[in-house]
Protein backbone atom coordinates (compact mmCIF):
# COMPACT_ATOMS: atom_id res chain seq x y z
CA UNK A 1 0.00 0.00 0.00
CA UNK A 2 2.92 2.39 0.98
CA UNK A 3 4.19 2.09 -3.41
CA UNK A 4 0.59 3.22 -3.92
CA UNK A 5 -0.09 6.40 -2.33
CA UNK A 6 0.77 9.81 -4.09
CA UNK A 7 3.10 12.53 -3.09
CA UNK A 8 3.29 13.45 0.51
CA UNK A 9 0.31 10.58 1.59
CA UNK A 10 1.58 7.51 4.16
CA UNK A 11 -0.01 4.55 5.47
CA UNK A 12 -0.32 6.06 8.46
CA UNK A 13 -2.50 8.87 7.13
CA UNK A 14 -6.11 8.21 8.32
CA UNK A 15 -8.99 7.07 6.39
CA UNK A 16 -12.65 6.62 6.82
CA UNK A 17 -13.68 3.64 5.57
CA UNK A 18 -11.48 0.76 4.98
CA UNK A 19 -12.73 -2.09 2.59
CA UNK A 20 -11.02 -5.70 2.21
CA UNK A 21 -11.88 -8.74 -0.21
CA UNK A 22 -11.06 -12.08 -0.82
CA UNK A 23 -11.76 -14.72 -3.01
CA UNK A 24 -12.98 -17.94 -0.52
CA UNK A 25 -11.80 -20.34 -2.63
CA UNK A 26 -8.57 -18.89 -3.27
CA UNK A 27 -8.28 -19.23 -7.09
CA UNK A 28 -7.18 -16.42 -9.29
CA UNK A 29 -9.86 -14.27 -10.74
CA UNK A 30 -10.40 -13.69 -14.85
CA UNK A 31 -9.06 -10.68 -15.94
CA UNK A 32 -12.31 -9.17 -16.64
CA UNK A 33 -13.27 -9.37 -13.40
CA UNK A 34 -10.45 -7.73 -11.84
CA UNK A 35 -10.26 -4.65 -14.30
CA UNK A 36 -13.95 -4.12 -13.23
CA UNK A 37 -13.17 -4.14 -9.38
CA UNK A 38 -10.29 -1.57 -10.09
CA UNK A 39 -12.30 0.47 -12.53
CA UNK A 40 -15.44 0.56 -9.72
CA UNK A 41 -13.23 1.81 -6.85
CA UNK A 42 -10.96 3.70 -8.73
CA UNK A 43 -14.17 5.95 -9.42
CA UNK A 44 -15.15 7.07 -6.17
CA UNK A 45 -12.43 10.22 -5.16
CA UNK A 46 -9.98 10.22 -2.97
CA UNK A 47 -9.25 6.59 -3.01
CA UNK A 48 -6.42 4.12 -2.80
CA UNK A 49 -6.98 0.65 -4.23
CA UNK A 50 -4.56 -2.50 -4.80
CA UNK A 51 -6.33 -5.36 -6.65
CA UNK A 52 -4.36 -9.27 -6.61
CA UNK A 53 -5.77 -11.92 -7.82
CA UNK A 54 -7.24 -12.86 -5.04
CA UNK A 55 -9.45 -9.77 -4.00
CA UNK A 56 -8.27 -6.31 -2.74
CA UNK A 57 -7.58 -3.58 -0.46
CA UNK A 58 -9.38 -0.09 -0.66
CA UNK A 59 -9.16 2.77 1.29
CA UNK A 60 -11.20 5.85 0.94
CA UNK A 61 -12.59 8.87 3.15
CA UNK A 62 -15.95 8.82 1.39
CA UNK A 63 -17.72 5.09 3.52
CA UNK A 64 -21.04 5.32 1.88
CA UNK A 65 -20.38 5.18 -1.47
CA UNK A 66 -16.89 2.77 -0.74
CA UNK A 67 -19.56 0.14 0.80
CA UNK A 68 -21.95 1.22 -2.13
CA UNK A 69 -19.68 0.07 -4.83
CA UNK A 70 -18.32 -3.40 -3.04
CA UNK A 71 -22.18 -3.96 -3.29
CA UNK A 72 -21.89 -3.40 -6.93
CA UNK A 73 -19.14 -5.30 -7.55
CA UNK A 74 -20.63 -8.38 -5.40
CA UNK A 75 -23.95 -8.06 -7.82
CA UNK A 76 -21.55 -8.22 -10.48
CA UNK A 77 -19.67 -11.13 -9.60
CA UNK A 78 -22.90 -12.76 -9.08
CA UNK A 79 -24.07 -12.08 -12.67
CA UNK A 80 -20.30 -13.51 -13.56
CA UNK A 81 -21.22 -16.74 -11.80
CA UNK A 82 -24.32 -17.02 -13.42
CA UNK A 83 -23.24 -16.23 -17.38
CA UNK A 84 -20.07 -18.36 -16.48
CA UNK A 85 -21.70 -21.72 -14.95
CA UNK A 86 -18.47 -23.58 -16.31
CA UNK A 87 -15.60 -21.29 -14.90
CA UNK A 88 -16.36 -21.98 -11.70
CA UNK A 89 -17.99 -20.43 -8.69
CA UNK A 90 -16.62 -17.43 -7.39
CA UNK A 91 -17.55 -16.47 -3.86
CA UNK A 92 -16.67 -13.28 -2.65
CA UNK A 93 -16.41 -11.69 0.85
CA UNK A 94 -16.09 -7.99 1.76
CA UNK A 95 -15.14 -6.46 5.19
CA UNK A 96 -15.71 -2.97 5.77
CA UNK A 97 -14.53 -0.89 8.55
CA UNK A 98 -15.72 2.17 8.72
CA UNK A 99 -17.02 5.60 10.25
CA UNK A 100 -18.82 9.13 9.18
CA UNK A 101 -16.69 11.00 11.45
CA UNK A 102 -12.74 12.01 11.29
CA UNK A 103 -10.99 9.67 13.00
CA UNK A 104 -8.99 10.76 15.93
CA UNK A 105 -6.12 7.90 16.74
CA UNK A 106 -2.91 7.65 15.19
CA UNK A 107 -2.10 4.51 13.20
CA UNK A 108 -6.40 4.12 13.03
CA UNK A 109 -6.26 3.14 9.26
CA UNK A 110 -4.03 0.23 10.26
CA UNK A 111 -5.68 -0.84 13.39
CA UNK A 112 -8.42 -0.94 10.77
CA UNK A 113 -7.11 -3.24 8.54
CA UNK A 114 -6.42 -6.10 11.39
CA UNK A 115 -10.17 -6.14 12.16
CA UNK A 116 -11.37 -6.25 8.38
CA UNK A 117 -8.82 -9.60 8.28
CA UNK A 118 -10.44 -10.98 11.38
CA UNK A 119 -13.18 -10.44 10.29
CA UNK A 120 -12.93 -11.69 6.61
CA UNK A 121 -11.80 -14.84 8.44
CA UNK A 122 -15.81 -15.06 10.52
CA UNK A 123 -17.20 -14.05 7.17
CA UNK A 124 -14.85 -17.30 5.48
CA UNK A 125 -16.64 -19.62 8.15
CA UNK A 126 -19.89 -18.19 7.36
CA UNK A 127 -20.42 -17.94 4.15
CA UNK A 128 -19.92 -21.98 2.46
CA UNK A 129 -21.29 -23.11 -0.67
CA UNK A 130 -23.66 -23.52 -1.69
CA UNK A 131 -24.38 -19.91 0.27
CA UNK A 132 -24.93 -16.57 -0.79
CA UNK A 133 -22.09 -15.39 -4.11
CA UNK A 134 -20.46 -13.37 -1.41
CA UNK A 135 -20.85 -11.70 2.23
CA UNK A 136 -20.26 -7.64 2.58
CA UNK A 137 -20.14 -7.17 6.05
CA UNK A 138 -19.32 -4.01 7.79
CA UNK A 139 -18.06 -2.61 11.76
CA UNK A 140 -19.36 1.13 11.89
CA UNK A 141 -21.74 3.06 14.53
CA UNK A 142 -25.31 3.47 13.88
CA UNK A 143 -25.02 6.87 12.53
CA UNK A 144 -23.20 5.63 9.35
CA UNK A 145 -25.81 2.50 9.25
CA UNK A 146 -28.96 4.96 9.18
CA UNK A 147 -26.92 7.06 6.13
CA UNK A 148 -26.50 3.68 4.53
CA UNK A 149 -29.76 2.96 4.78
CA UNK A 150 -30.80 6.59 3.69
CA UNK A 151 -28.33 5.48 0.48
CA UNK A 152 -30.94 2.69 -0.55
CA UNK A 153 -28.98 0.04 1.66
CA UNK A 154 -30.48 -2.99 3.52
CA UNK A 155 -27.93 -3.25 6.40
CA UNK A 156 -29.06 -5.80 9.00
CA UNK A 157 -27.58 -6.24 12.42
CA UNK A 158 -25.83 -9.32 13.37
CA UNK A 159 -24.94 -8.05 17.15
CA UNK A 160 -21.36 -8.23 18.47
CA UNK A 161 -18.65 -10.66 17.28
CA UNK A 162 -15.33 -11.61 18.73
CA UNK A 163 -12.59 -11.07 16.51
CA UNK A 164 -9.51 -12.31 19.19
CA UNK A 165 -9.40 -12.44 22.48
CA UNK A 166 -11.19 -9.65 24.66
CA UNK A 167 -11.82 -8.17 21.29
CA UNK A 168 -14.97 -7.96 20.17
CA UNK A 169 -17.10 -5.12 17.67
CA UNK A 170 -20.39 -4.56 16.22
CA UNK A 171 -21.10 -6.31 13.30
CA UNK A 172 -23.63 -5.63 10.49
CA UNK A 173 -24.45 -6.89 7.63
CA UNK A 174 -25.18 -5.27 3.52
CA UNK A 175 -27.65 -7.28 2.21
CA UNK A 176 -26.96 -6.69 -1.47
CA UNK A 177 -28.27 -9.55 -2.94
CA UNK A 178 -32.25 -10.53 -3.44
CA UNK A 179 -32.78 -13.21 -5.59
CA UNK A 180 -36.45 -12.72 -6.53
CA UNK A 181 -35.79 -9.45 -7.65
CA UNK A 182 -36.45 -10.14 -11.35
CA UNK A 183 -37.50 -12.92 -11.33
CA UNK A 184 -39.68 -13.49 -14.50
CA UNK A 185 -40.83 -16.57 -17.21
CA UNK A 186 -37.28 -16.06 -19.07
CA UNK A 187 -35.58 -15.83 -15.39
CA UNK A 188 -36.78 -17.61 -12.97
CA UNK A 189 -35.73 -18.68 -9.50
CA UNK A 190 -35.46 -22.34 -7.82
CA UNK A 191 -37.06 -22.33 -4.29
CA UNK A 192 -37.02 -25.41 -2.72
CA UNK A 193 -38.61 -27.60 -5.42
CA UNK A 194 -40.39 -25.17 -6.55
CA UNK A 195 -39.87 -23.18 -9.54
CA UNK A 196 -41.27 -18.99 -9.22
CA UNK A 197 -41.80 -17.79 -12.88
CA UNK A 198 -43.81 -14.44 -12.45
CA UNK A 199 -44.19 -11.50 -9.96
CA UNK A 200 -48.14 -11.52 -9.19
CA UNK A 201 -47.91 -8.68 -6.41
CA UNK A 202 -45.92 -6.54 -4.60
CA UNK A 203 -46.78 -5.32 -1.03
CA UNK A 204 -43.29 -4.29 0.57
CA UNK A 205 -42.92 -6.51 2.73
CA UNK A 206 -43.85 -9.69 0.81
CA UNK A 207 -44.44 -10.16 -2.47
CA UNK A 208 -46.57 -13.11 -4.23
CA UNK A 209 -45.65 -14.71 -7.26
CA UNK A 210 -46.78 -17.72 -9.50
CA UNK A 211 -44.78 -21.07 -9.55
CA UNK A 212 -45.02 -24.48 -10.45
CA UNK A 213 -44.02 -27.70 -8.35
CA UNK A 214 -42.24 -29.66 -11.47
CA UNK A 215 -42.58 -33.11 -10.21
CA UNK A 216 -46.50 -32.78 -10.41
CA UNK A 217 -46.82 -30.36 -13.25
CA UNK A 218 -48.74 -28.39 -10.83
CA UNK A 219 -49.45 -24.42 -10.75
CA UNK A 220 -48.93 -22.28 -7.28
CA UNK A 221 -49.07 -19.39 -5.34
CA UNK A 222 -45.88 -19.37 -4.13
CA UNK A 223 -45.74 -15.92 -0.84
CA UNK A 224 -42.26 -15.05 -0.32
CA UNK A 225 -40.74 -12.14 2.57
CA UNK A 226 -37.07 -11.00 0.94
CA UNK A 227 -34.22 -10.86 3.39
CA UNK A 228 -34.43 -7.07 2.91
CA UNK A 229 -37.88 -6.82 4.38
CA UNK A 230 -36.72 -9.73 7.31
CA UNK A 231 -34.98 -7.19 9.81
CA UNK A 232 -37.98 -7.41 11.90
CA UNK A 233 -38.34 -11.12 12.07
CA UNK A 234 -34.43 -12.23 12.80
CA UNK A 235 -35.37 -12.67 16.70
CA UNK A 236 -35.72 -16.45 16.93
CA UNK A 237 -38.83 -16.21 19.05
CA UNK A 238 -40.30 -13.46 16.29
CA UNK A 239 -39.55 -16.01 13.59
CA UNK A 240 -41.17 -19.27 15.79
CA UNK A 241 -44.13 -17.18 15.84
CA UNK A 242 -44.36 -16.62 12.32
CA UNK A 243 -43.88 -20.21 11.38
CA UNK A 244 -46.00 -21.63 14.28
CA UNK A 245 -48.72 -19.75 12.42
CA UNK A 246 -48.26 -20.75 8.99
CA UNK A 247 -48.19 -24.67 10.39
CA UNK A 248 -51.56 -24.21 11.85
CA UNK A 249 -52.98 -23.01 8.78
CA UNK A 250 -51.44 -25.70 6.56
CA UNK A 251 -53.08 -28.16 8.76
CA UNK A 252 -56.61 -26.73 8.02
CA UNK A 253 -58.27 -29.16 5.62
CA UNK A 254 -62.12 -28.01 4.33
CA UNK A 255 -63.24 -27.95 0.86
CA UNK A 256 -63.72 -24.02 1.14
CA UNK A 257 -60.23 -23.28 1.98
CA UNK A 258 -57.53 -22.68 -0.14
CA UNK A 259 -54.47 -25.52 0.80
CA UNK A 260 -51.23 -24.30 2.06
CA UNK A 261 -48.37 -27.16 0.66
CA UNK A 262 -45.43 -26.21 2.26
CA UNK A 263 -43.23 -23.42 3.99
CA UNK A 264 -39.24 -22.96 4.23
CA UNK A 265 -37.03 -21.04 4.32
CA UNK A 266 -33.75 -20.30 1.62
CA UNK A 267 -31.10 -17.87 1.36
CA UNK A 268 -32.49 -15.76 4.18
CA UNK A 269 -35.91 -15.57 3.02
CA UNK A 270 -39.07 -16.79 4.28
CA UNK A 271 -42.03 -18.44 2.11
CA UNK A 272 -45.10 -20.31 1.63
CA UNK A 273 -46.45 -22.09 -1.08
CA UNK A 274 -50.34 -22.47 -1.40
CA UNK A 275 -52.88 -23.83 -4.39
CA UNK A 276 -53.13 -21.58 -7.15
CA UNK A 277 -57.07 -20.65 -7.87
CA UNK A 278 -58.73 -19.78 -10.88
CA UNK A 279 -61.94 -17.73 -10.83
CA UNK A 280 -63.47 -14.33 -9.69
CA UNK A 281 -63.77 -12.62 -6.51
CA UNK A 282 -66.69 -13.34 -4.46
CA UNK A 283 -68.51 -9.62 -5.03
CA UNK A 284 -68.66 -10.47 -8.83
CA UNK A 285 -70.41 -13.75 -8.21
CA UNK A 286 -73.54 -13.37 -10.17
CA UNK A 287 -77.14 -14.66 -8.49
CA UNK A 288 -80.17 -15.88 -10.04
CA UNK A 289 -83.17 -13.18 -9.58
CA UNK A 290 -85.82 -15.15 -8.34
CA UNK A 291 -83.49 -17.56 -6.60
CA UNK A 292 -81.51 -14.62 -4.91
CA UNK A 293 -82.32 -15.08 -1.23
CA UNK A 294 -81.47 -18.92 -1.45
CA UNK A 295 -77.94 -18.09 -3.56
CA UNK A 296 -76.47 -15.72 -1.51
CA UNK A 297 -77.58 -17.37 1.67
CA UNK A 298 -75.81 -20.48 -0.13
CA UNK A 299 -73.04 -18.43 -0.93
CA UNK A 300 -72.16 -16.81 2.73
CA UNK A 301 -72.99 -20.00 4.62
CA UNK A 302 -70.18 -22.15 3.09
CA UNK A 303 -67.43 -18.53 3.82
CA UNK A 304 -69.09 -18.91 7.58
CA UNK A 305 -69.08 -22.80 7.76
CA UNK A 306 -65.29 -22.67 6.62
CA UNK A 307 -64.36 -19.83 9.02
CA UNK A 308 -66.25 -22.34 11.48
CA UNK A 309 -63.55 -24.57 10.58
CA UNK A 310 -60.77 -22.85 11.10
CA UNK A 311 -62.01 -21.49 14.81
CA UNK A 312 -61.84 -24.73 15.43
CA UNK A 313 -58.08 -24.73 15.46
CA UNK A 314 -58.00 -21.51 17.21
CA UNK A 315 -57.55 -19.10 14.04
CA UNK A 316 -59.30 -16.25 12.80
CA UNK A 317 -59.60 -14.94 9.41
CA UNK A 318 -59.26 -11.29 10.20
CA UNK A 319 -58.06 -9.96 6.56
CA UNK A 320 -61.18 -11.63 5.33
CA UNK A 321 -62.49 -9.27 1.93
CA UNK A 322 -63.21 -9.93 -1.87
CA UNK A 323 -59.76 -10.75 -3.10
CA UNK A 324 -59.65 -13.41 -0.67
CA UNK A 325 -62.22 -15.39 -1.44
CA UNK A 326 -62.67 -16.76 -5.07
CA UNK A 327 -65.14 -18.68 -6.69
CA UNK A 328 -64.75 -20.40 -10.05
CA UNK A 329 -67.06 -21.57 -12.75
CA UNK A 330 -68.41 -24.47 -10.85
CA UNK A 331 -68.90 -22.50 -7.78
CA UNK A 332 -66.60 -23.69 -6.12
CA UNK A 333 -65.78 -21.23 -3.21
CA UNK A 334 -61.97 -20.78 -1.39
CA UNK A 335 -61.23 -18.97 1.12
CA UNK A 336 -57.45 -17.53 1.08
CA UNK A 337 -54.67 -15.61 2.74
CA UNK A 338 -55.90 -15.73 6.23
CA UNK A 339 -54.06 -12.72 8.22
CA UNK A 340 -50.47 -13.87 9.20
CA UNK A 341 -47.77 -11.27 11.12
CA UNK A 342 -45.00 -10.13 8.46
CA UNK A 343 -47.41 -11.53 5.59
CA UNK A 344 -50.33 -9.36 5.61
CA UNK A 345 -50.17 -5.50 5.81
CA UNK A 346 -52.48 -3.64 8.03
CA UNK A 347 -52.59 -0.02 7.11
CA UNK A 348 -55.34 2.98 7.74
CA UNK A 349 -57.52 3.87 4.40
CA UNK A 350 -55.70 5.52 1.46
CA UNK A 351 -57.29 6.30 -1.67
CA UNK A 352 -55.33 3.15 -2.91
CA UNK A 353 -56.35 1.26 -0.63
CA UNK A 354 -59.79 1.66 0.02
CA UNK A 355 -61.76 -0.13 -1.91
CA UNK A 356 -59.89 -3.26 0.22
CA UNK A 357 -60.27 -2.02 3.24
CA UNK A 358 -63.46 -1.10 3.95
CA UNK A 359 -64.28 -4.56 4.04
CA UNK A 360 -61.92 -4.88 7.46
CA UNK A 361 -63.69 -4.25 10.88
CA UNK A 362 -62.43 -0.84 12.69
CA UNK A 363 -60.36 -2.47 15.38
CA UNK A 364 -58.54 -4.31 12.66
CA UNK A 365 -58.12 -0.77 10.73
CA UNK A 366 -56.96 0.53 14.42
CA UNK A 367 -54.41 -1.97 14.32
CA UNK A 368 -56.31 -4.00 17.47
CA UNK A 369 -55.99 -7.77 17.44
CA UNK A 370 -59.74 -8.79 16.32
CA UNK A 371 -61.72 -11.87 16.88
CA UNK A 372 -64.32 -13.94 15.06
CA UNK A 373 -66.72 -10.42 15.55
CA UNK A 374 -64.22 -8.65 12.90
CA UNK A 375 -64.82 -11.81 10.30
CA UNK A 376 -68.58 -10.94 11.20
CA UNK A 377 -68.31 -7.51 10.22
CA UNK A 378 -66.37 -8.52 6.89
CA UNK A 379 -69.03 -10.84 5.89
CA UNK A 380 -71.71 -8.21 6.58
CA UNK A 381 -70.23 -5.73 4.56
CA UNK A 382 -69.68 -8.56 1.37
CA UNK A 383 -73.61 -9.28 1.89
CA UNK A 384 -74.22 -5.66 1.56
CA UNK A 385 -72.48 -5.44 -1.50
CA UNK A 386 -74.00 -8.10 -3.06
CA UNK A 387 -77.21 -6.96 -2.12
CA UNK A 388 -77.00 -3.54 -3.59
CA UNK A 389 -76.30 -5.24 -6.79
CA UNK A 390 -79.26 -7.24 -6.99
CA UNK A 391 -82.40 -5.01 -4.89
CA UNK A 392 -83.97 -5.22 -8.11
CA UNK A 393 -84.40 -8.83 -7.62
CA UNK A 394 -85.37 -8.85 -3.98
CA UNK A 395 -89.38 -8.78 -2.63
CA UNK A 396 -89.69 -6.20 0.23
CA UNK A 397 -89.64 -8.81 2.64
CA UNK A 398 -86.61 -10.52 1.87
CA UNK A 399 -85.16 -7.74 1.81
CA UNK A 400 -86.20 -6.25 5.49
CA UNK A 401 -84.08 -9.72 6.36
CA UNK A 402 -80.87 -9.09 4.79
CA UNK A 403 -80.92 -5.56 5.61
CA UNK A 404 -81.72 -6.40 9.44
CA UNK A 405 -78.37 -9.04 9.31
CA UNK A 406 -76.32 -6.30 7.89
CA UNK A 407 -77.43 -3.87 9.79
CA UNK A 408 -76.14 -6.05 12.36
CA UNK A 409 -72.84 -7.59 11.35
CA UNK A 410 -71.66 -3.86 10.23
CA UNK A 411 -72.16 -1.93 13.58
CA UNK A 412 -69.09 -0.71 14.13
CA UNK A 413 -69.11 -2.02 18.15
CA UNK A 414 -67.94 -5.53 18.07
CA UNK A 415 -70.59 -6.14 21.27
CA UNK A 416 -73.55 -4.84 19.01
CA UNK A 417 -73.00 -7.29 16.06
CA UNK A 418 -73.24 -11.02 16.06
CA UNK A 419 -71.51 -12.27 18.73
CA UNK A 420 -70.40 -15.93 17.12
CA UNK A 421 -69.84 -17.15 13.61
CA UNK A 422 -72.26 -19.85 15.11
CA UNK A 423 -75.22 -17.35 16.07
CA UNK A 424 -74.36 -15.52 12.05
CA UNK A 425 -74.57 -19.21 10.58
CA UNK A 426 -78.36 -19.72 12.50
CA UNK A 427 -79.27 -16.53 10.80
CA UNK A 428 -78.42 -17.13 7.48
CA UNK A 429 -79.94 -21.00 7.66
CA UNK A 430 -83.06 -19.17 8.69
CA UNK A 431 -83.38 -16.67 5.74
CA UNK A 432 -82.26 -19.63 3.73
CA UNK A 433 -85.32 -21.84 4.89
CA UNK A 434 -87.78 -18.60 4.07
CA UNK A 435 -86.60 -18.75 0.93
CA UNK A 436 -86.74 -22.16 0.45
CA UNK A 437 -90.69 -22.64 1.34
CA UNK A 438 -92.22 -19.29 0.52
CA UNK A 439 -93.89 -19.42 -3.13
CA UNK A 440 -91.42 -17.71 -4.92
CA UNK A 441 -88.63 -19.71 -3.48
CA UNK A 442 -91.22 -23.46 -4.58
CA UNK A 443 -91.84 -21.52 -8.12
CA UNK A 444 -88.17 -21.42 -8.72
CA UNK A 445 -87.40 -24.97 -7.66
Amino acid sequence: LESGYGQGQSIHEVFQSVLLAENLHGQALPEQLLQLISSRLLEIPETVVRVSAHGFISLANDPVTHIKSAARILKQIADFNQSHPDSGHIIFNCVSVATNLPHTKDNQTLRDLVVATHLLRIAAKTNQPPSSPGLLLLVGDENLCVELRNAGLCVESHGTQPIMPQKTVCCHEIVWNNPVENIHHEHPYKLGDYVVQARLADNGAYATFEGVDQRLARRLIVKIKPRQASNSILQPHAKEGLLEKLQAIGRLSHPNIATLFDIGEQDGMIYFVREYLEGRPVTEVELAGDGFDNGLSALLLKIVRALLHARTHGIHHLNLKPSNIWTNEGQILKITDFYCDHFSIRSHPTPATFLSSKFLAPEIIADSPGDERSDIYSIGVMASELSQAHLAAMDPQSENGWLALIRRATQNDPALRFQTLSELELELRRIQIASLTSPQGQAAR
